[in-house]
């Protein structure tokens, strides 16, 4: 086994927890924890000796007060940006960035920290390739919609592919991040809103991606294959409905990944083009949401008070 960076440099992880940043540990060869239970507040690091030989650190985020701008596939992300009003390539160059370098081409990571100690949750924005695999090429991460944190790997931390250290980048310091600037906040939260927006096409169960994120993280991707292929089809059924088929075929990709039985791109994509989106269909969000209840899932309570905004006044 390769001991990683941390174990050369004990250091950066006790300097890290000193400055207030919650930690967690990845197993070598791998970007993200896999032990039961690492996303929630108590199991995080309390100091380096909490860490196990060849382990690396990921931080927290909505327990840090921080988050990630995750850019997948630069050119993408960046007319993504540039469509909102908002310029990447002057993020990067901004004399407080802090960014982290994995070493690969047309990827970045940008920290900065959230106003107040906010922990929105997390957003990605992907699109369909032409061999039809979803890509992800922007990703707002922070928090999830059940009140947990995602994580993101940390210097001196070893890249599992490239085998070389992540290290900071940037023209800032990460004991100085940059509070996320305001225009960068406003277009996380309208992708926010717009997730928890109520579908209500005809023959469907009231419910948010919020909703259908939450009951997928309950899921086990190790389930038996005749749950995985419902999980799928009510996925596929709610993309259909709401015009997010992208989105909803990489919920069930990534959801699907870390299961022993899931076999590649090349069967998620031959069983999803199998589904059909008709009056027959018999599978849909109520059945993810029966499978999820199964594992203890519970629906998380709808925020009522944007029932009681105020409206527009009348035109005159």
């Amino acid at each position: 086994m390769q001991t990683t960076q941390v174990q050369s440099h004990p250091a950066s992880v006790d300097a890290y927890i000193r400055h207030g940043w919650a930690l967690v540990p990845i197993p070598p060869s791998t970007k993200g924890p896999t032990a039961k239970g690492w996303n929630q507040k108590q199991n995080v690091l309390h100091s380096m000796s909490d860490l196990l030989p060849g382990y690396g650190i990921g931080l927290a985020h909505a327990y840090s007060g921080t988050m990630a701008l995750d850019i997948d596939h630069w050119d993408r992300a960046a007319k993504e940006l540039h469509d909102n009003g908002i310029s990447l390539q002057y993020l990067y160059d901004a004399p407080d960035a802090v960014a982290i370098n994995s070493g690969r081409q047309g990827h970045g990571k940008l920290l900065y920290a959230m106003p107040f100690g906010l922990a929105l949750p997390s957003k990605k924005l992907v699109e369909r390739m032409a061999n039809g695999r979803p890509q992800n090429y922007l990703d707002f991460r922070c928090g999830t919609t059940n009140g947990l944190t995602v994580q993101d790997v940390l210097p001196p931390s070893i890249h599992p592919e490239t085998r070389q250290p992540y290290h900071w980048a940037g023209r800032g310091h990460w004991t100085r991040l940059p509070v996320i600037p305001e225009r960068l906040l406003d277009f996380w939260r309208t992708l926010v809103e717009r997730d928890q927006q109520r579908t209500m096409a005809p023959d469907t169960v009231d419910a948010s991606w919020d909703d259908i994120r939450s009951a997928l993280e309950a899921i086990t991707p190790d389930c038996d294959r005749a749950e995985w292929i419902n999980v799928g089809m009510a996925l596929h059924w709610a993309g259909h409905h709401t015009d997010q088929v992208e989105t909803a075929l990489h919920l069930w990709n990534e959801w699907s990944t870390p299961s022993s039985k899931y076999k590649g791109d090349r069967e998620i994509l031959t069983q999803w083009a199998s589904f059909k989106v008709d009056h027959g269909t018999s599978v849909k969000l109520g059945t993810l949401f029966h499978i999820a209840r199964r594992y203890g899932w519970v629906r998380p309570t709808p925020d009522v008070s944007v029932l009681f905004k105020p409206t527009d006044p009348p035109p005159t």
